[in-house]
């Protein structure tokens, strides 16, 4: 997109550019005051200068119609002006990009002129200038600093409301804080043994997500093909069980597409076929939202390396140009051959190389009870750059869903030999029981405490244990529950 002079001035009130524009107000006058098609345009000046003078907070219309009437414009030239200034004052940050770029190019363009006055018949120094040269830019292409009381706090407070993605998990999107969800821009690693699940963990939020309408890639690596997809995505959704989306996936493909339409693309793909340079490449130019590599272990070249702490090292480091860009990137990864029966994977216990362990923001590792035949599982967050850690108690249902329950019933989930086909409904029912004997426990412990305030007398309150009552049966309730 070419932008003429006065829209490049009219883009620098945006939320985007107003605070870089400011830096670097000095440069952009003597641009401006030294280009013979804008030196004379009073108009460009009085908008620099209010640039110069006011924080963006206080740039709205009123200023705009001070500086275009100072500027000697009639009512149609200003309201023209004026529509032309607020329409790249409204501009997103995508929209705004052009301008951005060419604010970077004035300021660089000044520089360099300077650099040529200053040092001109002295090449050697000029070199030098340029080298160490303080350019004031965001652009992280070239290497600065910025004074702290120039922060641009404006993009910063704009992304605020746009800088996180929900997962389909709650726990997850607690654990964040202010921020319901995943931040733009962080690498996630979901590591577990072959067969424990995090495909399915990784199926879920794409799911999830590409149904809130972000823009979804989802890279497969190995043996699945184009079915099995569909078989496992379709059940999580559905709640069905595999079986029964197997016999059933023309209709659920059907309600599968009506739901996430073109938001999520998908890529099966033959191991060792794709290297994480073909993945980063064909991501970077489109408008991906978030990134699913499923999983490194199957990327070509990752063998090939002089060593494994090496060659993962390199593709991780590739894969961080994503991040980088703000996009939000999972990759599934095995676990140490050591850790395949551990019930908590620790952010240790990522295979191949520490350097992935290094690059991540944020591990979270799938255990497994080896020895309960009811697919319970630990989910456990090892590391959080952007919040806390977390376990969540989980068992996974026979449509790749999996449930948290609060410790005490995995406990007993735990110690029941018996393998069962547990369904949704039946889960839902233990936690509520389990919730309601709780939530007793707490109103008798409440009713204690304030006998005690009221009396001030000691009064032995007798014990009270409690848990949920298993089913010693199977149920045939199998009633499906949509996908949320």
């Amino acid at each position: 997109m070419t932008i003429d002079n006065l829209g490049t001035v009219y883009s620098f009130f945006n939320q985007y550019v107003y605070q870089e524009a400011k830096n670097s107000i000095a440069d952009l006058k003597k641009f401006y005051s030294t280009n013979p098609n804008t030196r004379d345009n009073t108009l460009i000046f009085n908008l620099l200068d209010a640039i110069d003078t006011y924080e963006f907070g206080n740039v709205d219309v009123p200023l705009f119609q001070s500086v275009i009437a100072k500027s000697g414009k009639n009512q149609v030239e200003g309201d023209e002006i004026l529509r032309e200034i607020l329409k790249w004052k409204n501009f997103t940050k995508d929209q705004i990009k052009p301008s951005i770029e060419q604010l970077h190019n004035i300021i660089a363009m000044t520089f360099l002129d300077k650099a040529m006055n200053l040092y001109r018949g002295n090449p050697i120094e000029y070199i030098k200038y340029v080298k160490n040269g303080e350019l004031k830019l965001s652009d992280t292409r070239v290497f600065t600093s910025i004074p702290f009381n120039s922060i641009d706090i404006n993009s910063i407070i704009a992304e605020n409301n746009n800088s996180y993605i929900k997962s389909h998990y709650e726990w997850i999107n607690k654990v964040f804080g202010a921020v319901p969800g995943y931040p733009r821009g962080q690498m996630v690693i979901v590591c577990a043994a072959s067969g424990v699940g995090k495909s399915l963990f990784s199926m879920t939020e794409a799911l999830s997500m590409a149904s809130r309408g972000h823009k979804v890639l989802y890279v497969g690596l190995g043996d699945n093909n184009m079915k099995d997809f569909l078989v496992r995505m379709g059940a999580i959704y559905t709640g069905a069980s595999f079986e029964e989306t197997y016999y059933n996936l023309n209709n659920v493909y059907n309600a599968l597409s009506q739901t996430v339409g073109d938001n999520l693309e998908i890529t099966i793909n033959p191991a060792n076929s794709v290297s994480a340079e073909d993945i980063v490449e064909y991501a970077k130019t489109r408008d991906y939202e978030v990134v699913f590599v499923d999983y490194d272990g199957n990327l070509a070249g990752v063998a090939d390396g002089e060593s494994m702490y090496n060659t993962y090292g390199s593709v991780y480091t590739k894969f961080n140009e994503l991040v980088l860009m703000g996009k939000l990137l999972f990759i599934c990864s095995q676990i140490k051959i050591s850790a395949f029966g551990n019930s908590v994977i620790e952010m240790q216990d990522v295979g191949e190389s520490s350097r992935k362990q290094h690059t991540a923001d944020m591990i979270i590792g799938i255990g497994r009870e080896v020895d309960s035949p009811n697919n319970l599982h630990i989910i456990n967050i090892s590391k959080n750059r952007r919040g806390r850690m977390y376990k969540a108690y989980t068992i996974r249902l026979n449509n790749g869903r999996f449930i948290e329950v609060p410790r005490e019933i995995y406990r007993q989930l735990k110690e029941d030999p018996t393998e069962r086909d547990w369904t949704e409904t039946e889960i839902g029912l233990l936690v509520n029981k389990y919730n309601q004997n709780f939530s007793q426990v707490q109103s008798s412990i409440a009713s204690a405490e304030q006998n005690i305030l009221s009396t001030s007398s000691p009064v032995a309150a007798a014990g009270s244990t409690f848990s949920p009552a298993i089913p010693k049966a199977k149920s045939n309730n199998n009633k499906n529950m949509p996908f949320s």
